[in-house]
């Protein structure tokens, strides 16, 4: 039942129906867009970085999260 009903709402004719939040093109405001594009503090690298899982796979670096977290703990 499952397959089917996802085979029929994939390929409806339809489709942009199902999801019309998908294909509403909304822009960013002024506000938005410079917080986006703004410089980020040494602070804000150190908060993202300790929020992450220290065992994740490496990078294509080779260094995982735990090798970064003791380098800018030292900061």
């Amino acid at each position: 039942m499952a397959p089917s009903f996802y085979e029929m709402l994939f390929t409806a004719s339809n489709y942009w129906n199902v999801f019309p939040k998908v294909t509403v093109k909304k822009k960013l405001t002024f506000q938005a867009s410079r917080w986006l594009s703004r410089d980020v503090n040494v602070g804000e690298i150190k908060i993202a970085l300790f929020q992450m899982n220290h065992s994740k796979t490496p990078g294509p670096d080779g260094f995982n999260v735990f090798f970064f977290q003791k380098k800018i703990g030292k900061l």
